[in-house]
């Protein structure tokens, strides 16, 4: 299915979120300012009223979010080289006893 397929129907802003979010790369840091201005852009224009509560979008919670998922990912990191240390302390130590046994 193609991008024009997928928003055919929805408002310009849609394609052009889908198009900027397909354009990041992996560890990019997203343009929240820029992404929350698209959509508060097409509510004024369509006519929504911003400080109805299910519109009001909440500039904090995507702060803390994107910190608690980059402590997420260092704990992770953390775990991995954790574990890669001890898998090595414990073939080292495999090693180191294999060769005594055949001294």
């Amino acid at each position: 299915m193609t991008l024009d397929e997928l928003c055919q129907g929805q408002p310009a802003e849609i394609k052009e979120f889908m198009n900027y979010s397909r354009g990041l790369a992996f560890t990019a840091d997203p343009d929240y300012k820029y992404i929350l201005g698209l959509f508060e852009g097409c509510m004024e224009r369509n006519a929504y009223d911003l400080k109805t509560p299910d519109f009001i979008w909440n500039k904090n919670r995507l702060a803390i979010e994107k910190q608690q998922l980059k402590e997420n990912m260092k704990r992770a990191l953390v775990k991995n080289t954790t574990t890669t240390t001890k898998k090595r302390r414990q073939q080292k130590n495999l090693r180191e006893q294999t060769s005594e046994k055949l001294l």
